[in-house]
């Protein structure tokens, strides 16, 4: 980025974007999402492609809009293919630990030390195995009582 800012004349707002507390976290975010953006991006294509026309065939000669066919059918239809894709999304992301031992090894200070990262710090840098194991512990219960939640709520808001 840094690069493209010179390139274009703007070197007076270049930034450190790793190596600074504030902006790290978010590059360590950017960099992940920019990873699995087509992965999900490909869950919900087949959500939508899902959908028979003939549905919004039917709204269309009813007289629903643009917004009244968005919400009453696209919507209710993606759901399952929506729900799937948050489920995995938040599971995942607490499983971000290659984007923070390749950039910043948890570093600045400790600006971008994840859960995971502590685990593999504790257990193959300290050789501290019991505080590596309650750590791995508690993201495996933090994940179990998440999805139990998500799962609860999935008879609220997906569709059959």
């Amino acid at each position: 980025i840094n690069a493209i800012l010179r390139s274009i004349g703007l070197s007076d707002y270049q930034q450190q974007w790793i190596g600074g507390k504030t902006l790290t976290p978010y590059s360590v975010a950017f960099v992940y999402l920019w990873q699995v953006l087509g992965f999900y991006t490909t869950i919900n294509m087949a959500g939508l492609r899902s959908i028979p026309a003939d549905i919004y065939e039917a709204a269309e000669i009813d007289g629903a809009g643009k917004f009244s066919r968005f919400f009453n059918i696209t919507l209710p239809m993606i759901s399952p293919s929506m729900f799937f894709a948050i489920i995995i999304a938040i599971i995942n992301s607490f499983k971000v630990f290659d984007q923070v031992a390749l950039l910043t090894q948890g570093g600045p200070g400790r600006s971008t030390n994840v859960l995971v990262y502590y685990v593999y710090q504790q257990s193959f840098k300290y050789y501290k195995f019991g505080e590596a194991s309650a750590a791995a512990f508690i993201l495996f219960a933090l994940i179990l009582v998440i999805t139990i939640i998500q799962y609860s709520m999935q008879e609220k808001w997906v569709i059959d």
